[in-house]
C-alpha cells in the first residue's frame, strides 16, 4: 500500500516540475555511512549501486550495524511542499489577509472575497514567509509518485540524470557553431557547458551550510518521480 509523505522543493525546483522538465531529486543520506563502510562497499562501477529493497546490504549499515532506509519508497505518494507568501495584511483581531501565494510563481493559493468585504482568510503564521518545511498538505497543488530509488555518490551523477534534475537547456546561437548551454532556471545569470557543471552550482548552493558541498562529494538518495493525482481526502 502506497504512503502519502510530503517533499520540500525550491522555488526553482517547482518551476520545473511545473514546465515539465524535474524527474529526479537527489537528497543527502543522513547520517553519512561511515568511512570503513565506503571503502569495503567501492566498486568500479559505483553508480550502478542499487538499493536492493527488503534485502541485506552492508554498504548500508551504519555503525550500529542498522541499516540505512530511504525515506521515500517506490509507489509512495509525494505532494510537494513549497514556500508560500502571504498577502496584504489587514489589522483585525486575527492575521487576516486578502489572499496568499505560492512563491514559486506568484499563484493564488488563498483568496477571501475582498471586492465584496465579505470574507477575508485567515493566515495562521506569524510571518510573511511560510518555508516549504512547514507548508501543510491541504495547500498542495503538485502531486508526484515515487518511481524508483537508489543510493549513489553524487559526483556520479550523469550528463543525462543531471538534466533530469530541471536544468534549462538553451541551443545558444554562436556565430557559426550553435551549441547547447545550461542554466539553473529562467532567471540565472550564469550559463554552463553542461548540465553536470549546472547541477554542480545548483546544489553547491544549496547545501554551502550543512557541509555536503559536491566537493564532499556525498552519499545521496536518487529518487525518480513522476506527475500523480491528488490524493483523495487531502
Amino acid at each position: 500500500m502506497s504512503r502519502v509523505r510530503g517533499m520540500a522543493f525550491t522555488g526553482e525546483s517547482v518551476r520545473a516540475i511545473l514546465a515539465g522538465r524535474k524527474t529526479q531529486t537527489r537528497r543527502v543520506v543522513r547520517p553519512q555511512p561511515p568511512n570503513r563502510h565506503i571503502e569495503e562497499c567501492l566498486t568500479d562501477h559505483r553508480t550502478t549501486w542499487q538499493l536492493p529493497l527488503g534485502q541485506s546490504n552492508p554498504c548500508f549499515l551504519d555503525s550500529n550495524g542498522e541499516h540505512y532506509a530511504p525515506r521515500y519508497q517506490p509507489g509512495d505518494i509525494v505532494y510537494v511542499r513549497e514556500a508560500l507568501v502571504r498577502g496584504d495584511r489587514i489589522e483585525a483581531p486575527a492575521p487576516l489577509v486578502e489572499k496568499a501565494f505560492y512563491r514559486a510563481d506568484a499563484t493564488i493559493v488563498l483568496q477571501g472575497d475582498t471586492e465584496e468585504g465579505e470574507s477575508l482568510v485567515d493566515w495562521e503564521w506569524n510571518r510573511p514567509v511560510l518555508s516549504a518545511r512547514f507548508m501543510p498538505r491541504w495547500a498542495a497543488r503538485i502531486w508526484l509518485e515515487v518511481t524508483g530509488v537508489r543510493a549513489e555518490w553524487l559526483q556520479d551523477i550523469s550528463e543525462e540524470d543531471a538534466g533530469a534534475e530541471g536544468l534549462l537547456s538553451i541551443v545558444w546561437p554562436f556565430p557559426g557553431a550553435p551549441r547547447r548551454i545550461f542554466s539553473r532556471s529562467v532567471d540565472d545569470e550564469y550559463y554552463f557547458n553542461s548540465a553536470h557543471e549546472a547541477y554542480r552550482a545548483m546544489w553547491d548552493a544549496l547545501h554551502a551550510r550543512d557541509g555536503h558541498t559536491s566537493d564532499t562529494n556525498p552519499l545521496v538518495w536518487v529518487y525518480t518521480l513522476k506527475l500523480a493525482a491528488r490524493k483523495e481526502g487531502a
